[in-house]
C-alpha cells in the first residue's frame, strides 16, 4: 500500500529556526516518520539553499528573502505558486501565511486536494493592537495591511 504523502509549507526552515511553529513541524514529522512520506518546503533563510535531510525529514528550499516580513513571505508564496506542478502530495499543510499562493494555484488548476491552513496566533487581535501607542512605521503599516487581509481569510 502506498504511503500518504504530505507537503508542509513554512517560510522559515524548521531545522534552522526554533519557534513554536517550527518545533511543531519537526515534532510532527518525527512522529510520522515511516508512516507518511513528508516533505517540508521552506524559505531560503539562514543560508538554507540546498535540500537537506535531517533526522529522516526532508527539507526543500523555496526562494524567499530575509528583508522584511511581508516581502519575504510574498516571495516565498510566489515561489510555491510557480512550483505547483512539481509539488505533488495527497495532503498539503501550511502554517501562518505560508502557502496561500500555493492554494490559489491549486484551485486555478482545478486540483481539489485537502489543504490545511493553520494560523498561529490571532491575526485580527494583533492587527487591532498594532494601532495602540506610537505612530507605526512604513514596515508596520505594510505588515498591518497584510495581517488585516489574512485575518479576513
Amino acid at each position: 500500500m502506498k504511503k500518504l504523502s504530505l507537503a508542509v509549507f513554512n517560510t522559515q526552515p524548521p531545522h534552522l529556526y526554533f519557534g513554536g511553529v517550527e518545533r511543531r513541524i519537526v515534532e510532527t514529522a518525527k512522529r510520522l516518520l515511516g508512516q507518511v512520506d513528508m516533505r517540508v518546503y521552506c524559505g531560503t533563510k539562514a543560508g538554507f539553499k540546498k535540500p537537506a535531510q535531517v533526522n529522516g525529514i526532508t527539507f526543500v528550499p523555496c526562494f524567499s528573502t530575509d528583508a522584511l516580513f511581508p516581502l519575504d513571505n510574498w516571495f516565498f508564496n510566489k515561489t510555491l505558486s510557480r512550483a505547483t506542478g512539481a509539488i505533488k502530495a495527497d495532503v498539503y499543510e501550511a502554517h501562518a501565511v505560508s502557502g496561500y499562493g500555493f492554494l490559489k494555484a491549486l484551485r486555478k488548476r482545478n486540483i481539489m486536494k485537502p489543504f490545511m491552513q493553520t494560523i498561529h496566533g490571532v491575526l485580527a487581535d494583533e492587527y487591532a493592537q498594532s494601532f495602540q501607542g506610537v505612530s507605526p512605521t512604513f514596515r508596520a503599516k505594510l505588515a498591518n495591511l497584510i495581517m488585516w487581509q489574512l485575518s479576513k481569510l
